[in-house]
């Protein structure tokens, strides 16, 4: 009976539930509002509580830039160059040759981001990668 009404239950639009959703949560009170957003930040914060600074501004930028995407890709370049600077800097200090080499190649594989080109979570990932690894060069 459970397959059968699986089979023959229409599949929902994800945008309409999206949308069903918003229009109920908009329906709320200022209060529960407030106290729903509250909740969902210290979740957000507890689950992303060891980011590094700069992996906590790039995410924060990610998110309250998806309205304007030109700002978003010329943050995403600046910290590009900066990272890219940063691990030639580094690179010049480790003494083992296979890991500077492979270091040469990351900061040549770092390339900022062209104006038509769409950001995606891809970048964002590459990005707190990269910073986890500048990290580990300075600690080393």
């Amino acid at each position: 009976m459970t397959i059968l009404e699986h089979l023959t239950v229409a599949q929902q639009d994800e945008d309409n539930v999206k949308d069903t959703l918003i229009e109920e949560y908009s329906k709320y009170d200022k209060d529960l509002r407030l106290l729903t957003f509250k909740i969902l930040l210290e979740k957000f914060n507890d689950n992303y509580k060891e980011l590094l600074p700069e992996q906590k501004y790039i995410l924060k930028e990610f998110i309250t830039s998806v309205n304007s995407k030109t700002r978003l890709r010329n943050v995403v370049n600046e910290e590009l160059s900066k990272i890219t600077k940063e691990v030639q800097k580094l690179s010049a200090k480790v003494k083992d040759e296979v890991v500077k080499i492979k270091l040469d190649e990351v900061s040549k594989a770092i390339v900022p981001l062209k104006k038509t080109e769409p950001i995606t979570d891809t970048h964002l990932v590459n990005l707190m990668q990269y910073y986890d690894l500048v990290n580990e060069l300075k600690s080393l």
